[in-house]
């Protein structure tokens, strides 16, 4: 009874995975643009998330902010 139940999951997994694929490839062209142009998005999301999430990103704005808050500074003298 095992094998059969595996046998069985392996089937709709494989007939979920080609109606995937198909579906894909009756997409209109309007479709699947805008289905990349969302990948594209999420992964510039992604990478912004990441960058702003590390320690030397944080540590350079710092650093950024400080050489503006004394330019300033010089610039009212």
């Amino acid at each position: 009874m095992n094998k059969i139940g595996d046998f069985e999951k392996q089937m709709t997994a494989a007939f979920e995975k080609h109606d995937e694929k198909e579906k894909f490839r009756n997409m209109s062209k309007a479709e699947k643009e805008e289905l990349q142009a969302a990948k594209i998005h999420e992964q510039q999301v992604q990478h912004r998330f990441i960058e702003r999430h590390d320690t030397a990103w944080r540590a350079k704005n710092k650093k950024k902010k400080k050489m503006a808050k004394v330019s300033r500074r010089s610039n009212r003298k």
